[in-house]
């Protein structure tokens, strides 16, 4: 299974060296960003300094949305490297690397080397794939174990061995350990929707599910069955109905347009996504190995469930990236053995995605570097206050949409010149120096508009003894960077948040109290009573409030 020849063994070291290079380096350039990133980072963190590596926290009380697979790479990092941006981000960043291990062996397994190498470029080479692995979120984790679980099943099918009914079970118990039932709910609808499709329901099949479903129930209890044996049953129940409301409901203020998962991926994972386009019709047609099937199953399963989910947010979606990297190998590779079709559509839609990534990244420089006028036309006084922070650009910037627009124009010279294939490679090449340019270069100023001066507030405090207490705005930011200790959670006051708020507002406190609040709630600042104002922080307001 894992014989490989010279030339395979030459390609996986140097895609795993490119990928180390690509993925590991200026992973703590940036803080963390709310929400997500920073509510995983704190969970681990208290993981640590708790020692209760069995049942994820914050701020001290058990938290309930998401098992502890992926907290726990993050904990682990973070005992080896310590509580930093590095540690949070590294778990991604190593899956990044391995996600491009397996991309390249399957690629070349199911199709051939060339193939694979596609496969890996288009992934690696596109934006929010490439972004996700250099990210602290636990997308990439539950992302790759759902991918293999398809896989697994695919397998499974076409050679009717049960060990990959096994292996896919273990794949899904890995997911529902990452994410939740999601991870089950997924491969199994697009293992049913295949299943109906080839109207395939034999006795291998029945035994086959059979086992798939005992080991993805099995890995699951690993952290399940011992959480309900020791604790019982009030937090899996917790967790499962946290889960429904995400479903139903549009949670968190992050309520879409049905639409808007298919346009977050189209431009998202440029210039992948534009050969994907392409792709469908043929790779449903032609493919011997049924293993393309698979993977459109697959996107349109990510993309219709989590379209008609109330709940929307960008990497729900990002799952679809495995199947539309695979189809834009699948027209690569075909368009160089063929020669003979039509491109003008595609160059079409290329080209004006093109325009929407280099105009994104000229719009941000050109802010940047014209604050006072962005300043004048914005009417929101939070944004007005975030843009007046003291941030430095010095025009060089520009260099991201220079490179990527310099980059896009060669691949179109190339494309007439009918060097096609370097022509399709500088196309993602370009994606790639402008992200690894972009983000040690522009995000640390955008960080510093959005988010950097309240961090360092929350860092000051982190050596303080005192409470820190955001108001009407959620937020996980105090706990992480303020390095919030027991004795100043509402857990350590066997109090609800909403009651510890109010002890703190108005209560007979032991310590000193920072109220955080954006500037357009100033009024409920003010209304605490015994609390000044403390500092303005670029967009947010400090109120402290001292024992009497």
């Amino acid at each position: 299974m894992f014989d490989f020849s010279d030339r395979n063994k030459s390609a996986h070291w140097i895609t795993a060296l490119i990928s180390l290079l690509l993925f590991i380096p200026f992973l703590g350039t940036v803080h963390l960003f709310d929400w997500d990133e920073i509510n995983f980072a704190e969970a681990a963190r208290e993981m640590v300094i708790t020692g209760d590596w069995l049942r994820v926290h914050i701020d001290y009380a058990p938290f309930w949305e998401k098992p502890p697979l992926f907290i726990w790479l993050q904990a682990i990092a973070m005992s080896l490297f310590g509580i930093n941006e590095f540690a949070a981000r590294l778990p991604n960043a190593l899956i990044g690397v391995f996600t491009l291990q397996v991309l390249l062996y399957l690629g070349r397994k199911l199709h051939s080397l060339e193939f694979g190498l596609w496969w890996v470029l288009a992934y690696a080479g596109s934006f929010l794939p490439h972004f996700y692995c250099k990210s602290g979120i636990i997308d990439p984790l539950f992302n790759l174990a759902i991918f293999l679980s398809v896989y697994f099943l695919h397998q499974a099918l076409k050679q009717e061995h049960l060990k990959h009914s096994v292996y896919a079970g273990i794949a899904t118990g890995i997911a529902v350990l990452t994410k939740g039932p999601v991870g089950f709910l997924l491969p199994s609808l697009v293992g049913i929707t295949m299943l109906l499709l080839q109207r395939n329901f034999t006795v291998f099949v029945m035994k086959s599910i059979l086992s798939y479903v005992s080991l993805s129930i099995l890995v699951a209890s690993l952290w399940f069955g011992v959480e309900y044996f020791i604790n019982g049953s009030w937090f899996i129940e917790e967790f499962i109905l946290y889960q429904i409301r995400l479903l139903t409901t549009g949670d968190a203020g992050h309520s879409q347009p049905l639409y808007y998962h298919f346009v977050i991926v189209l431009i998202g994972c440029f210039p992948a996504s534009v050969y994907a386009i392409f792709g469908f019709r043929s790779a449903w047609k032609k493919d011997t190995h049924n293993f393309s099937r698979w993977m459109i199953v697959l996107f349109f399963t990510v993309m219709i469930l989590f379209s008609l989910v109330q709940t929307k947010i960008v990497h729900y979606s990002s799952l679809a990236y495995y199947p539309v990297a695979y189809l834009a190998a699948f027209v690569i590779t075909n368009f160089l053995k063929n020669r003979n079709k039509t491109i003008i559509p595609f160059i079409s839609v290329y080209s004006l995605l093109s325009v929407v990534w280099v105009g994104l990244f000229a719009a941000i420089w050109y802010i940047g570097t014209h604050i006072e006028f962005i300043i004048s036309i914005t009417k929101r006084d939070f944004e007005k206050a975030n843009l007046s922070a003291p941030v430095v650009w010095n025009g060089y910037e520009i260099i991201v949409p220079i490179v990527l627009a310099l980059g896009i124009l060669s691949s179109f010279f190339l494309l007439r010149k009918h060097k096609y294939i370097h022509s399709i490679a500088l196309g993602f090449i370009a994606v790639i120096l402008a992200i690894s340019i972009f983000l040690p270069l522009v995000a640390p100023k955008i960080e510093g508009y959005t988010q950097r001066s309240i961090l360092e507030f929350y860092q000051k405090t982190s050596t303080e003894n005192c409470y820190v207490q955001p108001i009407f705005y959620k937020t996980y930011s105090h706990l992480f960077y303020g390095n919030r200790r027991y004795n100043q959670s509402a857990a350590s006051k066997n109090m609800s948040p909403g009651e510890f708020e109010e002890w703190l507002k108005s209560g007979t406190i032991d310590k000193p109290v920072y109220f955080v609040a954006k500037v357009h709630d100033k009024h409920h600042l003010e209304a605490i009573q015994g609390a000044e104002l403390y500092g303005s922080y670029y967009g947010f307001l400090v109120y402290k409030r001292t024992p009497r």
